[in-house]
Parts: C-alpha cells; structure tokens; sequence
C-alpha cells in the first residue's frame, strides 16, 4: 500500500535539511594582524584603528629600477604663425630672387623671436603641396584660410612687392584666424630702394609684424649669410675625402647643414669656412671595420658668395677607393639641378676642376640665417671614428759589439 505524501510536507523538510547545513559549517576565521595573532572583532562603540604600514619588500638585485623623474611643464609658446611665399609684380629681372628672400628673411627673424612660434618653412610647403599649390609661387590669399587651419595657426603673413617711381614696396598682410570668426586683415608696408636694402625691408616689416602680434616678444641678434646655395654630394668608399676652394680669400663660404644618405661607416662630415680667414674646406671620412669597405652618400649644403665667373675646387683622397662629386645649384630648394660631376678612379689620389659659377646664379642669391653646421633631419647618425692602434714598444736591442777591455790584471798562471 503506497502512502502519499503531502507536498507541503516535503517543502518543510528540504528547509530544515537546509538549516542544518548552515549551521554545521565552521564560521570564518578572523583577520590575522601583522604579527601573526587572529584580531578579535572589535567590540560595540569601539573604533577600528587604521591599518600599520607594512615593511618595504626588498626588490632583487637583477631588477633595475627608474629614478624618479619630476613631471615638467611645457614651455609657454606665443601665437602660431606661418610665413608664405611673396609675389613678385615688379619688372625688373634683378629682384625675381626676392620671392624667396623675402620669405627667408621673414622665417629666420620670426624663427630668432621669443615671444612667437612659428612653422617651419618645410611644414608649411607641404601643406600648400596639399592643396594643389607651388611653394615657390604665390598663394591667393583666399586659399590661405583652409591651409591656416590645417596647420593650427593664429596668423598667417603673406603678400607681394611692386615698383614704385624710384624704389619698391614691400606690401604684405596679417591674417588673424579666430575660431567662429571671420579673418582679420592688418596691411603692413616697407618701402625699400633694391636689392641691397632688402634685408632692411624685411627687419622693418617684421618689427612691425610682431608689434601687431604679440607685445611680449623679444627679437634675438639674427645675422644673415648672403650668396648661392650650393649643394655637393660625396659618394665615396676612401678613407677620408678633402675638398678644398683653390682660393679661399676669393670665396665667401659656409656649410649650413649635411645628411648622410647611404653609409653607417661615415665617421665624419665637417666644413671649415672661408669666411673671416677660414680655410674653407670640407671633409668626409668613413670608418671600414677590417675586411669591409663600403661606400657612403654624403649630401652638404653650403652658401658661396663669390665676384669670380668660375669656382675653382681640389679633392683629395686618403686610403683606396673611388670618389664622386656631385654639384648640384640649390638657390631653388624645390629644384635642384645638377650643374657638374667629378668621377675619381681609384688609381687618382687627388684632382681639381673648375665649376662656372653663372648657372649658380641664375636663381640666386639667397638669404640664410647664420647656424651652426649640423645634421638634417633624417640623417644616418655617425659612426664612432676608430682610434689608431699605438704602435708597439721597441723591445731593448742586444749589444752586439765585445765589451771594453777592463784594468783588472790578468789572473795568475799556474806553475807547470
């Protein structure tokens, strides 16, 4: 006979199977303090006492760590700006290279100013490159808004200059852009009789540019080099290769900035210039590890200035190898041309040759901020040069020649 049980029967028996589970479990331990006792709970109104620091770990030896460094601020910059390319509307021939001067002059007092932070020329062209522009010609000043704002800045300087009846105008604009706001125009004026009164122009104009701008810059002493750009480019795997001018008091030379193409063996690129009594020379020198020899692509920029019609140069070389020379006008940053080449074979330790100096100044001169001679960017670092081995110790020579008779007398015979 089966008995049924009632479900409100079996629903009190699961809960007091329940109950006696949680009752047979232990209760939890309670928190061990650092001194490896059990903390009892704290009693009713007592309070808990904050938790005593724990012993620094020791950190293992093979785990180096970093020294606390501060956090620095940035420095404080002053407005953006970006200078860009000046038209020429005046129809004399002798100022076409003022397009461009104008624009380096500008850069370089703006770059030497304290209170303004200004684009790199080289940032700017690729943005005017962006935008379906040449670098080296005017810009519409409709089109600048859109290539302001691509590169961030406040204002944007820009303009022309024209002829007058017996001098030139230097005419250009400031541009403020202010978010939500339309452009601010300020024209700016220089009045300047011609080409040698352009870098007076250009001080004059930004004087008052920075005076619009910002009234807490202060302009650094900035000097200029004036002449032709003139890029030369040393493929070599000698030693050491030395170009020289055949007349350094006839040539005005400095080496602005170099960059090492091709070779992690160039141990060194220096120009001594002829400026102020210089030698006006360059070097380039390659450390081979033994039983290698690999060639390197030197690219120098320097600034000649010179009355002659022809650049006379000599190359030596030190050590095997080939050398090539190449000389490139670079009055036009954005188009370079070759002017003449020089190929030495390896049975020829040193050469010279003339280079004519007019194609050089077809679209010069130009106008270059006085710097120290320093790597461009991108360049390959140099190579650590390779120290001589000191030549060994003479070992002390062995007296080849008898000894000098002595006064000592002679020993006695014996008696036979």
């Amino acid at each position: 006979m089966r008995v049924q049980v009632p479900p409100a029967v079996v629903s009190l028996g699961v809960l007091c199977a329940l109950g006696i589970g949680v009752w047979a479990q232990e209760p939890p331990a309670a928190p061990a303090t650092p001194g490896g006792t059990v903390a009892e709970p704290p009693a009713a109104g007592e309070t808990v006492p904050p938790p005593t620091a724990q012993p620094a770990t020791e950190v293992p030896s093979y785990v180096h760590q970093a020294p606390p460094t501060e956090p620095t601020l940035p420095e404080p910059q002053g407005p953006r700006m970006a200078v860009f390319p000046f038209g020429n509307l005046t129809v004399s021939k002798e100022t076409g290279y003022l397009e461009l001067g104008f624009r380096e002059l500008l850069q370089g007092l703006m770059e030497d100013n304290t209170g303004l932070d200004v684009v790199t020329m080289k940032g700017v062209d690729r943005a005017i490159r962006r935008h379906g522009f040449n670098p080296v010609s005017y810009i519409p000043l409709t089109e600048l808004a859109d290539i302001a704002k691509e590169l961030g800045c406040d204002y944007v300087v820009g303009g022309f200059f024209y002829n007058l009846q017996t001098e030139y105008c230097l005419r250009g604009v400031l541009l403020r852009f202010t978010q939500g706001e339309k452009p601010f125009l300020w024209p700016v004026d220089a009045l300047f009789t011609g080409a040698t009164d352009a870098e007076g122009a250009a001080r004059r104009f930004c004087d008052q540019i920075v005076a619009l701008v910002s009234a807490q810059a202060t302009q650094q002493a900035c000097t200029f080099w004036f002449g032709q750009r003139v890029k030369l480019r040393v493929t070599s795997d000698a030693d050491r290769v030395l170009i020289s001018l055949a007349d350094p008091t006839a040539v005005a030379m400095s080496g602005l900035r170099y960059r090492v193409i091709e070779g992690r063996q160039v141990s060194e690129v220096s120009v001594t210039p002829s400026r102020e009594g210089g030698s006006g020379q360059i070097a380039v020198a390659n450390t081979h590890p033994e039983g290698t020899r690999r060639r390197g692509v030197v690219d120098i920029w320097t600034i000649m200035d010179t009355a002659s019609p022809q650049l006379a140069l000599r190359v030596d070389r030190a050590g095997e190898g080939t050398v090539l020379l190449e000389v490139y006008n670079e009055n036009r940053p954005e188009e370079p041309r070759l002017v003449k080449s020089l190929q030495m074979e390896a049975w020829t330790t040193s050469s010279q040759f003339v280079v004519d100096f007019d194609p050089l100044r077809r679209d010069g001169p130009a106008f270059v901020v006085a710097r120290p001679f320093a790597p461009e960017e991108g360049s390959v670092p140099l190579a650590s040069a390779q120290a001589a081995p000191a030549p060994a110790a003479a070992e002390a020579e062995t007296p080849t020649t008898p000894p000098e008779p002595t006064s000592a007398a002679p020993a006695p015979v014996p008696a036979g």
